[in-house]
């Protein structure tokens, strides 16, 4: 368990970058590079990103 550099609560977290997220601020984020990329924003790349994260907190 680590510190979420996002909330600051000690859950399990994945890196990215060099940022700590847990699974609620992850889901958080994936759900604002959706609404982005509805509205033409190219953020595909980060939304993979975030999904990949998400996939690897659940499997674990």
């Amino acid at each position: 368990m680590t510190v979420c550099d996002e909330c600051g609560e000690a859950k399990d977290t994945v890196q990215i970058g060099d940022k700590n997220y847990c699974l609620d601020c992850l889901r958080k984020q994936e759900d604002s590079l959706k609404s982005a990329i509805e509205a033409g924003a190219d953020k595909n790349s980060e939304l993979e990103e975030v999904q990949d994260a998400i996939w690897i907190l659940e499997e674990s």
